[in-house]
């Protein structure tokens, strides 16, 4: 754990706090954020066909997401 600065004990736990909502509600805005540009920039059968892809951890041309280091399947 980091040392903690100067401040009080209810000022440290205030703002470690603040830090994991506001973490979370980055979180929540930026799947909102990417829900509506999908939905407004590809149709339904586009979105499908990618949400499909993303789940088997393929980019929109089938080629691998992640470098072979951290590839689970063989």
């Amino acid at each position: 754990m980091t040392a903690r600065p100067p401040i009080s004990h209810e000022s440290f736990l205030f703002m470690r706090s603040e830090i994991e909502r506001l973490t979370n509600e980055l979180h929540a805005v930026t799947v909102d954020r990417d829900y509506w540009y999908m939905k407004a920039n590809y149709t339904p059968e586009e979105r499908a066909e990618m949400y499909h892809r993303a789940s088997k951890g393929l980019d929109e041309n089938g080629a691998w997401l992640w470098p072979d280091s951290v590839r689970t399947t063989r």
